[in-house]
């Protein structure tokens, strides 16, 4: 099955998982593609060049911006997207959570797709937060039930060891 797993990830820890689930699909031939989800906000992360005050005004601003967008459940708008997810038979959906919520990326993303995924798989790495309830409003956004979920705590995939979690996605994925 032709398979798009697309990820947001600021910290770069749901790109490695991302790929970490492709390489695993991979080993059983499946055909997967990758669609990394861009905001055209600027978050902090990308601050990081900008030294002294206009560091920590940036930041302050960006996070404080960020943060209402977050509370409010916001989306934002989307860099262009070089995959279209309707030519996938499986959409495999990574995010991370923003103070226990999803991000703004990522609610635009699925809020674009409202009604048109047909098989959904959902994956997360986050500092604290299991996201079962943003699985949840994922689910109703796209109005399809996830088959199969992985969640992660940032601190346990860094540390690895996770390899196990990631056969069993996988293989609640092929069921």
């Amino acid at each position: 099955m032709k398979t798009l797993i697309a990820y947001y990830s600021l910290t770069g820890n749901n790109r490695k998982m991302a790929q970490e689930i492709a390489n695993s699909m991979g080993a059983g031939k499946a055909e997967v593609d990758f669609e990394a989800i861009k905001d055209t906000a600027e978050r902090p992360a990308l601050t990081k060049n900008a030294t002294g005050a206009d560091a920590k005004k940036i930041s302050l601003k960006v996070m404080f911006s960020t943060g209402i967008a977050v509370f409010l459940k916001q989306g934002t708008r989307l860099k262009p997207l070089s995959k279209n997810p309707l030519d996938y038979g499986l959409l495999v959906f990574g995010t991370p959570m923003w103070m226990g919520r999803l991000p703004p990326a990522t609610r635009a993303y699925a809020l674009a797709l409202r009604g048109k995924v047909k098989r959904l798989a959902f994956f997360c790495v986050d500092g604290q937060t299991n996201p079962a309830g943003n699985l949840r409003e994922l689910e109703s956004i796209l109005g399809v039930k996830a088959q199969a979920s992985l969640w992660l705590k940032a601190d346990d995939f860094e540390q690895g060891g996770y390899g196990g979690k990631v056969k069993d996605f996988i293989k609640s994925l092929n069921a």
